[in-house]
């Protein structure tokens, strides 16, 4: 197993926010943005992330993480901001992938042969207060690479359409690199896009995340 992460803020203060909570035999990865901008979205930031690792330190199930997390948003904001996120659990003994995905952009999981969307199972964590989320699960296989990004990454890449083809592909090609080459990929993918059609001046953190499964 390897993994990376790149992240970008727009300006001094991101809303952006990746982790990873080592739980022994597996290993929970997670990728959010706090809706908002500036000092408010930061401080919400920090806390989410403290939340975050409180609940995984008790439970490693995807569903029961992001349910209790969203709860305790809504608890202290009442709706606004709120969190999208991708979390995954991966299991090191029988390399399966677990995940649930609260209104984020879709992650991608990259194979040999092609790619799967992983999209949202649940509307964003802290925006209702009864939200649950259902785990799915997929085996891995060695070579197998997770590419999870935030909608930084995708917008920037809306003007030229097939957002979902292009870092797919894009991922392919340097998934045998490893996964700061991807991270770098992508990364490289998203500057060159020019963000919304009518954004005028466009903005926004960028992150993106990277698991592989070496091959034997």
């Amino acid at each position: 197993w390897r993994f990376a992460a790149r992240l970008e803020q727009a300006g001094h203060i991101g809303g952006d926010f990746y982790d990873f909570v080592d739980r022994g035999r597996s290993l929970l990865v997670l990728l959010a943005d706090v809706s908002g901008k500036g000092i408010p979205a930061a401080l919400v930031m920090a806390s989410a992330r403290a939340l975050f690792r409180q609940i995984a330190r008790e439970t490693d199930r995807p569903d029961e993480v992001l349910t209790r997390l969203g709860r305790a948003l809504w608890e202290e904001h009442g709706g606004t901001p709120y969190l999208t996120g991708f979390l995954a659990r991966l299991d090191l003994d029988s390399r399966s992938l677990s995940w649930v995905n609260a209104g984020h952009p879709p992650a991608l999981l990259v194979t040999g042969t092609a790619h799967r969307a992983l999209g949202s199972t649940g509307p964003p964590a802290g925006i209702l207060p009864d939200a649950r989320y259902t785990a799915e699960e997929l085996p891995l296989a060695p070579g197998d690479t997770l590419v999870a990004v935030t909608d930084g990454v995708t917008e920037a890449l809306e003007a030229g359409g097939r957002v979902e083809e292009r870092v797919a592909w894009t991922v392919a090609q340097r998934r045998d690199k490893g996964p700061q080459a991807v991270c770098e990929r992508v990364m490289r993918l998203a500057a060159s896009g020019r963000g919304p059609v009518g954004a005028g001046e466009w903005a926004d953190d960028r992150t993106v995340v990277a698991v592989t499964l070496d091959k034997p």
